[in-house]
């Protein structure tokens, strides 16, 4: 395998399971079907074993965020959840997965020490749909909250060496296979970021310029959004880590973009010229790696 690209990208997985106190509602599914003359199985209900349970729904929350931020900061590699980034972002990433892991089991103690209330309040919120059994020992409930993050350094081809009993032949087609696999998911993993980034900087683009369009125009409520400014600088901070292998064309881009937009959000709504200037390069900028893009 290329030395570099073993030096430089590492493939990590983020799990996360969680329980979701959701259950089959089968009296209610065959009192529906019956009413409606319906076959058995045409209709398909869900009870909520703890209605309105916030606590539980701060942990479902913060599952999401977990998962969006994971897939912000790294690129696809295989389709088993394993994703890639480049290796100068590893402290950032395990400083971050720990972070929001902590926070994550404060919310499940919380869940854990309101359980046994929500419990009881779901006896009167479900009255008939009510079934004991279908409420876990808390113990059992907490196991069922999860998470775990592992990273590892990419396969290298060269341990096909050592599998005894195959042809040499056979050997070397393998190792070829597997390394021309390897280049391909980076190609496609960097083909993801390329694309990423330059449909954030059009976006950015398009909205500065409709801006200043109706502010020349004086159009009533014209509105400028933070977050136009902040995702371009959001993920020009990512862009180390997502640069698997060093691309110097993103480098220089990433580069770019820091110079250009070293100002708060607001600035770029206040000064017509260095906002013209912004839309200029953000559309200079999206038009280069789109043509990096159609290259690949």
């Amino acid at each position: 395998m290329n030395t570099n690209l073993k030096n430089t990208v590492l493939i990590g997985k983020l799990s996360i399971t969680n329980w979701e106190a959701k259950k089959k509602a089968k009296s209610v599914e065959r009192a529906a079907e019956s009413a409606a003359g319906a076959t058995s199985g045409t209709i398909s209900a869900r009870k909520a074993l703890l209605p309105g349970a916030e606590a539980l729904e701060d942990i479902l929350k913060h599952s999401a965020a977990m998962r969006t931020w994971w897939n912000t900061v790294s690129a696809p590699w295989f389709d088993n959840g394993m994703r890639a980034y480049n290796v100068a972002g590893h402290m950032d990433i395990v400083t971050a997965y720990g972070d929001m892991a902590r926070h994550r089991e404060l919310l499940i103690n919380e869940f854990l020490d309101e359980y046994p209330a929500l419990r009881e309040q779901a006896r009167f919120s479900l009255n008939d749909l009510f079934d004991e059994a279908d409420y876990p020992l808390p113990e059992v409930v907490k196991a069922r909250f999860t998470h775990s993050f592992e990273c590892m350094p990419l396969p290298d081809t060269a341990d096909f060496r050592v599998v005894e009993g195959v042809d040499p032949a056979e050997l070397a087609r393998l190792q070829a296979d597997a390394e021309a696999r390897a280049q391909a998911r980076v190609q496609e993993a960097m083909g993801a970021t390329v694309m990423r980034l330059t449909e954030t900087l059009r976006t950015l683009a398009d909205r500065l310029a409709r801006y200043s369009e109706n502010e020349t125009a004086q159009v009533k409520g014209n509105r400028f959004y933070e977050s136009w400014v902040d995702n371009v600088k959001e993920l020009a901070g990512l862009l180390p880590q997502l640069n698997l292998v060093g691309d110097p064309t993103i480098a220089a881009v990433t580069a770019e973009i820091e110079q250009v937009f070293d100002k708060p959000a607001l600035h770029y709504r206040d000064s017509f010229e260095d906002r013209t200037a912004a839309t200029k390069k953000a559309t200079e900028l999206s038009a280069r790696l789109a043509a990096l893009f159609a290259a690949d």
